[in-house]
């Protein structure tokens, strides 16, 4: 629940993976490029070779001794998934251990399905798209999974409304074994403007989002905070006195029923925020 919004320092597995990125090379060549022992580059190899992100690619027998092996980055081989679901729609990505793309699916809900039935479709369609490429899926690391409801720490706002992270971790199990990290999309999004956007190089801010709800998160001392509940900074389901609209999450008279882009839409006669913003204007 509480990120860093700081690039950690790589691994010595991150810079061999940036340079095999570059070209095949031998242990040989990676000490030297990388300036560390054999025994140091042989032990971050092991996790790399048994995770599938590196391979072989040939080995030169000729001349005496151990035989020369070239080492190199097995680009078609998925480290990691990511997987964003929201009210109108879902998206899934997934990368190799050097960050590049090897698949990506959108997908546009004109219903509302429930959330479960959501992640299980953009599950199956990544999968699809990866199998029909030839990505190997047998190494998976990582799982992201951003939803569009507040995730706090052990316990749901509504027993009924929301599917649990153990729900949830049960659908993409299903594809991918490793156990996945499942937060708000406003918290994951925050998270990337401290990492890459807005916020890099910022110790503290505040994230807030007007769309289909209405979210907010803090970040203080390069840490996205969720606070003793895992809610801090979640305006959307705060309750405002005097309202009584249900909100999607169970409860009655949340922000979000007043705030959320639908909401304002629907109560000034808006077909969408374009016609809302020319109503203004």
């Amino acid at each position: 629940m509480h990120y860093p919004t700081r690039h950690p320092l790589p691994t010595l597995e991150d810079r061999i993976v940036a340079q095999l990125a570059l070209s095949p090379a031998t242990r040989s060549q990676l000490c030297e490029a990388l300036d560390t022992s054999r025994t140091n580059l042989g032990r971050a190899l092991s996790t790399l070779l048994d995770e599938g992100s590196v391979g072989a690619v040939r080995s030169n027998a000729a001349g005496r001794g151990r035989p020369t092996q070239l080492l190199a980055l097995n680009a078609t081989a998925a480290h990691a998934v990511g997987l964003l679901i929201t009210r109108t729609s879902c998206a899934g990505v997934m990368l190799n251990r050097s960050g590049a793309v090897l698949a990506a699916v959108h997908i546009v809900s004109q219903s509302s399905p429930s959330m479960s039935r959501s992640l299980e479709q953009t599950c199956e369609t990544l999968a699809e798209s990866a199998a029909a490429q030839g990505i190997d899926v047998t190494h998976v690391r990582a799982v992201g999974v951003g939803v569009p409801i507040p995730m706090g720490r052990n316990a749901r706002l509504s027993s009924n409304a929301y599917p649990s992270v153990e729900e949830l971790a049960s659908l993409t199990g299903r594809w991918w074994p490793a156990a996945p990290v499942v937060d708000n999309t406003v918290r994951m999004a925050a998270l990337a403007e401290g990492l890459w956007g807005a916020g890099t190089g910022m110790s503290s801010f505040i994230y807030l989002r007007l769309s289909g709800g209405v979210g907010g998160c803090v970040v203080s001392d390069f840490r996205l905070v969720g606070g003793a509940t895992g809610l801090a900074g979640e305006l959307g389901h705060i309750t405002v006195a005097g309202n009584d609209a249900l909100c999607a999450c169970g409860k009655l008279g949340c922000l979000e029923t007043l705030a959320s882009i639908p909401a304002l839409c629907e109560r000034a006669g808006a077909q969408d925020l374009t016609a809302l913003r020319a109503a203004v204007h």
